[in-house]
């Protein structure tokens, strides 16, 4: 089961994402990547996602949802269409060997930043238990009549489980715009999103402990785009060790990133100990680079 937390603002964009894979009859994983970031000509985003794991063979819908958009240069709001017509096509014959009491569902939010304006997306897709689709949406939520997207947007059974009243809500709201006026760091806001999914994972023993929390800017904001991620075990911030799947204008840049890495580590660990720099062999580390497929690839396997 999972937990997934969005947050927007005028300068950032926020998701943070427990980590737990379950499997019927075994135990579950808490390493799972429920997170894609997505830039595009017109705008950046954070993909996050509750429902499909990962099918019976360990593709992670994160890596999928990568693998659709690589290769495809499109605005924002194309490119989550994109993905909307593929998960429509791909994911009915995988969310039905997850079904619960005949039904299952795969819920996809997205913060985003469009031109200059915020907005908050989801792709919501239910099917029966034999895999019939039971129902779809692709939503942009506004705020009532105001063309301003909600503060929060929550997906996953972590969702029922959040502490009651106001003051929780009240109090990240209070950080992130903080954190917009330059008051706080990041990391004090991550850490809040942090402490928030583990509060969760305690009151609902299905989600995982350990959690992904994400941020990015708005290029016109005051920031002048960028962002980071963090990973936590349980509340304590640790070293990833692992890349999230990004796609930069129809380009894989996490696949980009682990092709270059193992050409670049003999000069980084050089550079630690204050060695000389040992080179890096140019034309292996571009034909390793030039071997990454560049075309789009929907087959969710």
């Amino acid at each position: 089961m999972t937990f997934i937390a969005a947050i927007t603002s005028r300068h950032t964009i926020w998701l943070v994402a427990d980590r737990r894979l379950s499997y019927r009859g075994r135990h579950p994983k808490d390493d799972a990547r429920k997170i894609l970031f997505l830039e595009t000509t017109d705008g950046v985003a954070i993909l996050g996602y509750a429902g499909l794991g990962a099918t019976g063979l360990g593709t992670e819908p994160s890596d999928w949802m990568g693998r659709v958009l690589r290769g495809r240069n499109l605005p924002l709001e194309q490119s989550l269409s994109v993905i909307a017509d593929a998960m429509k096509a791909q994911l009915p014959k995988h969310l039905r060997h997850t079904a619960l009491q005949d039904k299952a569902s795969h819920v996809v939010i997205a913060p985003a930043f469009v031109g200059k304006h915020t907005r908050l997306y989801s792709i919501d897709m239910s099917v029966s238990g034999s895999g019939k689709p039971t129902g779809f949406r692709y939503t942009r939520f506004n705020n009532g009549k105001v063309d301003w997207p909600p503060r929060f947007g929550f997906s996953g059974s972590g969702s029922n489980h959040l502490p009651r009243g106001s003051q929780w809500f009240r109090q990240l709201l209070r950080l992130v715009n903080a954190h917009d006026r330059g008051r706080v760091s990041a990391y004090v806001v991550a850490d809040a999103l942090a402490a928030l999914s583990y509060d969760v994972h305690q009151r609902d023993r299905s989600t995982g402990p350990n959690c992904i929390v994400a941020w990015r800017y708005a290029r016109h904001g005051r920031h002048k785009g960028g962002g980071a991620q963090a990973f936590y075990e349980r509340t304590s911030r640790v070293r990833p060790g692992i890349t999230l799947p990004t796609i930069g204008r129809g380009r894989d840049m996490g696949a980009f990133i682990q092709a270059i890495l193992p050409f670049m580590g003999s000069q980084l660990e050089a550079l630690r100990r204050g060695e000389p720099d040992p080179g890096i062999d140019s034309a292996a580390m571009m034909e390793a680079v030039n071997c990454l497929p560049v075309t789009p690839n929907d087959d969710l396997t």
